[in-house]
């Protein structure tokens, strides 16, 4: 992982980025990938703890569903 504050990119070990952006963005999540192997994280300022739950939990089940 590599950012500073809440500004990240994921860097993921297979070219699977533009699929879990698609898989994100079906269950309401935006993300973008920067790269074929990294996501952006990019959350609101005014982000709040339960957001981030959500979002968290969103991505673990898309990752899963990659397997």
């Amino acid at each position: 992982m590599r950012g500073k504050g809440l500004l990240l990119a994921v860097g993921l070990k297979d070219e699977i980025a533009g699929e879990l952006v698609l898989g994100c963005m079906d269950r309401g999540l935006l993300v973008n990938n920067v790269k074929p192997d990294a996501l952006r994280l990019i959350p609101p300022l005014v982000v709040t703890e339960k957001d981030i739950r959500k979002a968290l939990d969103i991505l673990d089940k898309v990752f899963k569903e990659r397997q």
